[in-house]
């Protein structure tokens, strides 16, 4: 478990940290504002795409091949990071070394819940879980302490030594945990997927061979975009986008820390790591404050739910069995106070850049991550509780909403920088986040109709065509192509005119001089001389 969160903190110690060190990048390469945040933005952009190229190969070929060919891109990519003296470059490594880390903390996550049975499962992954929230915390203050004394590049030099070593480590003493190759570890592996240590001798309770019924068939396109499919269901896609949202406003307020700080307060490299401190704390606290809340408000919706069915209170509800309980209302009941809290501090963290006093704008970033986290794990919480036959994903599909959200968002930062005052600009993005809360008045009031009127539904249709409406539904009336080409045919226009000229009466029987008349006379002159489709079809052949 421990060798998984070595693994598993790669994922949040890429990201973030990198933020400290934007003035030091900007300087080095010779780059404006805007063109440094989009290495953030590419990043985060690469991180939301490549679970969806990992996940389908992992269950394929198995955990350990997951591992190795990520950390092996994850370390190529730092390698070549140390080295790197353009902008493109930089961009280019920015995100193989998102593509390979992205998947770190899912594969984890696997390999835990292969090994581990189901009662010591949850407690496995509430330590991992906790070991990579101290990977966001102590990230930035790690990135201010090594550019300050070492330079930029020192991060990458970190990241490189720390992913070597996770990759030696996988190397020497990981197995394949797939259930679907190695089951409960009776069924004998092949020699690529024993650790290195091992692979001269099977180990002693490995007395099988494969089944075949266990193995998996090779990915597909659908295999890659079936994840997808969660979007086309109303209440999912709500919840995703409202978080998404959430998501894209605190990553701007976390990314521009290191910019705004160093124009405002003339910080250096070490106190910009240690000023992320306050949203660390804040991280924290929301996280236990959030898990204390959503347990605390889950079961006063129960107790509710079972007073008003009659149903004995040793009885366990769950949404399998009892499709109208609220779960909706047990994991949204607090977020309201907590969402217009989170618009007003980040509202107030921007127009306190401008003080004298630095403290004010720490307190508004504290509060802006305390808000962040609970919001976040409430809304994952919810869309988990919603579609929990397959978390890996439901994890994937809202990373990559998410980060393509919050890539977006760093994107455009700047460019509203150069246009607005910088309190304004968090304006902007606070009233989006409150632009997008009546999803959660929705929620609240046809969430359980929207879940009853989908499990009703007993028919269900292929992947191809659920992925169609979530597409294209909106474009269903419109002509096919080919009714557009029937339509705008030359050889049937052509035909058309031929057919009606044709049918005209001979030209001398029309008399008279008028203008219509002689119009018509040259008309037919003219589609006297115009071959027909036939004839020219003759020639061509």
């Amino acid at each position: 478990m421990y060798l998984m969160a070595i693994v598993g903190v790669l994922t949040p110690l890429s990201t973030f940290i990198y933020f400290p060190v934007l003035g030091d990048v900007s300087k080095a390469f010779h780059l404006s504002s805007e063109f440094v945040v989009l290495t953030i933005a590419v990043h985060m952009a690469v991180q939301g795409i490549a679970p969806f190229v990992w996940m389908p190969l992992g269950d394929y070929f198995g955990r350990r091949f997951a591992l190795i060919a990520t950390l092996a891109i994850f370390v190529g990519a730092n390698t070549g990071l140390l080295f790197s003296n353009s902008f493109l470059s930089l961009m280019l490594l920015r995100a193989a070394q998102a593509f390979g880390s992205a998947d770190l903390p899912i594969i984890g996550a696997a390999v835990i819940g292969d090994i581990s049975t189901g009662i010591e499962r949850g407690a496995l992954i509430r330590i991992y879980g906790s070991i990579l929230m101290l990977g966001h915390v102590i990230s930035p203050v790690l990135g201010g302490v090594l550019t300050q004394f070492f330079g930029f590049r020192s991060i990458f030099w970190f990241q490189l030594a720390l992913g070597s070593l996770a990759l030696v480590l996988v190397t020497l003493f990981l197995p394949e945990t797939l259930r679907n190759i190695a089951g409960n570890g009776t069924i004998r592996l092949k020699p690529y997927q024993q650790p290195l240590l091992a692979c001269v001798k099977s180990s002693p309770d490995a007395r099988f061979n494969s089944n075949p019924e266990t193995i998996t068939l090779p990915p597909t396109f659908i295999s890659f975009v079936e994840p997808l499919d969660l979007l086309s269901h109303m209440d999912i896609l709500g919840s995703i986008i409202f978080g998404a949202i959430a998501f894209a406003t605190v990553v701007v307020v976390i990314a521009t820390t290191a910019l705004c700080l160093e124009t405002y307060y003339r910080l250096s490299t070490l106190l910009v790591g240690l000023a992320f401190l306050p949203s660390a704390a804040g991280t924290i606290l929301g996280f236990f404050f959030i898990s204390y809340l959503l347990d605390r408000d889950y079961k006063f919706i129960e107790t509710r739910y079972k007073t008003t069915h009659n149903i004995e209170e040793d009885t366990t509800v769950s949404l399998k069995h009892n499709s109208d309980f609220p779960i909706e209302r047990a994991r949204l009941r607090n977020i309201w106070w907590i969402t217009f809290s989170f618009i007003g501090a980040t509202i107030g963290y921007g127009f306190s850049l401008s003080t004298k006093h630095i403290a004010i704008p720490l307190v508004m970033q504290f509060l802006v991550a305390f808000g962040a986290t609970t919001i976040l794990l409430a809304n994952g919480v919810l869309i988990a509780d919603l579609c929990p036959e397959n978390l890996a994903s439901v994890t994937a599909v809202i990373n990559l909403v998410r980060f393509c959200m919050g890539a977006l968002a760093v994107g455009v930062v700047q460019l509203l920088f150069d246009r607005l005052d910088d309190g304004f600009v968090f304006l902007v993005f606070a009233m989006a986040t409150l632009a997008v809360t009546p999803i959660l008045v929705m929620q609240w009031m046809f969430g359980v109709k929207w879940r009853i009127a989908k499990r009703s539904s007993s028919e269900k249709r292929p992947l191809l065509d659920r992925l169609r409406v979530l597409l294209v539904g909106s474009f269903d009336r419109l002509p096919s192509w080919g009714n557009i080409w029937g339509k705008l045919s030359i050889k049937r226009f052509s035909s058309k005119l031929w057919k009606s000229f044709r049918g005209r009466p001979p030209s001398r029987d029309l008399g008279g001089d008028t203008w219509g008349k002689n119009l018509l006379l040259r008309a037919q002159s003219l589609c006297s001389r115009v071959p027909s489709p036939r004839e020219i079809w003759g020639k061509v052949r």
